[in-house]
């Protein structure tokens, strides 16, 4: 019987595919190949923090790759993050000891690493470079760092920034693999594979404060 239905009904049974979590705001594609890097866009990121207004469900603000998704709280058999449609869900235990923020945090670090380390294996790729290892971290001043030894380190507010501004970081961190240094040299390397970085360093800067925004700051 059910695979009679099956066939007779294909679209009752037909897996559904997971809707992809994006920012509010148009999408900024970014290609892997030498010069056709997107550029950023230079608006000023909005402001976060805010609750949904009133008619719309309950739900805060954050920040996420230039644009902004929603948090929503409840309370569940288990604390855990779900994403959704335009946002995040936060479920907590009753019995939960953790700050409700942390689980917040863990989620960012996990779409940090995710976004990253794809980042990070493209370029590398395609710059014909190879590092060692790489590790996300909630660094207090730096983007990015490059050790002698070619170790890739990231600071994970970078999946607040807007894609293309996290790739100009990748390409300036696997650019120090061959100058590990500030020289014109390094310069040129990175020129070479973001045409446009002065312009991205440049929003990176104007928009640095806005980015050191914590997940401890939320009232949940």
């Amino acid at each position: 019987f059910i695979e009679s239905l099956k066939v007779d009904m294909p679209e009752v049974f037909r897996p559904r595919q997971r809707t992809p979590l994006r920012p509010s705001g148009p999408p900024l594609p970014v290609n892997g190949e030498r010069g056709t890097a997107a550029s950023p866009n230079m608006t000023p990121l909005p402001i976060h923090g805010e609750r949904r207004p009133e008619g719309q469900e309950r739900g805060i603000a954050l920040p996420f790759q230039g644009g902004t998704i929603f948090l929503a709280t409840e309370t569940g058999s288990r604390s855990t993050v779900v994403e959704e449609d335009g946002g995040i869900r936060l479920f907590l235990a009753e019995d939960e000891s953790t700050v409700p923020h942390e689980f917040v945090r863990e989620w960012y670090l996990k779409k940090a690493w995710e976004q990253l380390a794809a980042s990070s294996q493209r370029w590398s790729t395609a710059m014909g470079l190879k590092y060692r290892n790489l590790r996300v971290k909630d660094q207090k001043s730096l983007w990015g760092s490059c050790t002698s030894d070619g170790d890739l380190n990231f600071n994970w507010r970078l999946i607040l920034a807007p894609p293309p501004i996290l790739e100009y970081v990748v390409v300036h961190e696997l650019a120090h693999l061959r100058e590990l240094n500030h020289s014109k040299r390094f310069w040129s390397v990175v020129a070479a594979w973001c045409p446009d970085y002065q312009q991205r360093r440049g929003w990176l800067r104007k928009n640095e404060k806005d980015l050191r925004w914590d997940p401890a700051r939320l009232d949940l």
